[in-house]
Order: structure tokens, then C-alpha cells, then sequence
């Protein structure tokens, strides 16, 4: 049997999750919009190719990402001891992420909606990684 004390800690514990992954993202939607602009202005205004202009565009995200994901979603106060975790998250999620976009171009997918497509899926590893890797106890 649960006691009433105990149902108002993990109600306590959906509210804490659901307001993280709220945090998570909004970041997130910034984050989108960095690489997305930058991804498109590459390719519009240096003339480069979608897969050259992407990787730098989902570095600059990233690092915006990683600032706010740190202090705002997670609310970690010392950066540095999860740096290197959340660096193997960060690599690991690019990787799959840029995977997937390579995919949805190749199918024909627009710049943009392969780019939404493959954020989408890696969006849900992130946040996993992030809080139970890279921010987590």
C-alpha cells in the first residue's frame, strides 16, 4: 500500500521532470534556430553545400545549448565536473543527429525538414544523456 506521503513525492518528482524537459526545451528550440540559420546562411551565403555547412553550425548550437542546459534546464553550478560527460553526450547526439539529417537529404527531404527530423530523434537521447549522464547525481 502507497501512503499519501509518498504519492506527494512522486508527483513532486513528474512536476520537477516535466518543468526540466519544459527547460530542455525551449533551449532546445534555440538551439534549433542557431543551427538551422546558421546551416541555411551557409549554404545561401557562402555557397557551401548542406553537409559542409552543418558541422559548424551544430557546434556554434551546441555550446549555446550547453551554457543554458547547464544553468537554466539542469541547473548544475559547477560547469566543469560535467564537461566531459557532456561532451560524450554532446558527440554522440551530433553524430546521430547529423546521421539522420545525411538520411532525410538523401531522400529529398529539404534542408530544413531533415534538419527538424533528425533534431527530433536525438532530442529525446539529449535530454536522457543530459540528465542521467552529463547533469545527473
Amino acid at each position: 500500500m502507497t501512503s499519501p506521503w509518498s504519492v506527494g513525492k512522486r508527483d513532486a518528482r513528474l512536476s520537477d521532470l516535466a518543468g526540466q524537459f519544459l527547460r530542455f526545451g525551449l533551449v532546445g528550440l534555440l538551439g534549433f534556430a542557431i543551427d538551422t540559420g546558421l546551416t541555411v546562411g551557409l549554404e545561401r551565403i557562402a555557397s557551401m553545400p548542406p553537409f559542409a555547412a552543418r558541422p559548424p553550425a551544430i557546434v556554434a548550437a551546441m555550446l549555446v545549448t550547453w551554457w543554458l542546459n547547464r544553468a537554466f534546464s539542469f541547473r548544475v553550478t559547477a560547469p566543469q565536473s560535467s564537461l566531459g560527460r557532456y561532451a560524450l553526450v554532446v558527440a554522440v547526439a551530433a553524430l546521430l543527429n547529423y546521421l539522420l539529417f545525411l538520411v532525410g537529404v538523401g531522400y529529398g527531404m529539404g534542408t530544413v525538414a531533415a534538419i527538424l527530423a533528425a533534431t527530433a530523434v536525438s532530442m529525446v537521447f539529449s535530454f536522457l544523456g543530459y540528465r542521467h549522464f552529463a547533469f545527473g547525481a
